[in-house]
C-alpha cells in the first residue's frame, strides 16, 4: 500500500513539473572591491514582482515560470 502511495506522489510530483515548467537563474553575489560574499542581497527580475534573497554565502536561486 505504501508504495502506492509513494509511486502516486511521484507521479503527480513530475506531472506538475511537465505541466507548469520552471526555469530557474541561479549564482553568486560577490563584493567587486572585497571580493567577498554578500550576504542577504535582493535579486529582482526588473518589471516583475519575482525575486529571492542570497544566503549567508551569498549564493541565490530564482525560480520563475517560462510564460
Amino acid at each position: 500500500m505504501q508504495k502506492r502511495i509513494a509511486i502516486f506522489l511521484l507521479f503527480n510530483i513530475i506531472l506538475l513539473n511537465l505541466t507548469f515548467p520552471q526555469s530557474e537563474i541561479k549564482g553568486k553575489i560577490i563584493s567587486f572591491s572585497s571580493g567577498k560574499p554578500v550576504q542577504y542581497a535582493n535579486v529582482v527580475i526588473p518589471g516583475t514582482t519575482l525575486g529571492t534573497m542570497s544566503d549567508e554565502n551569498g549564493k541565490f536561486l530564482l525560480q520563475y515560470p517560462d510564460s
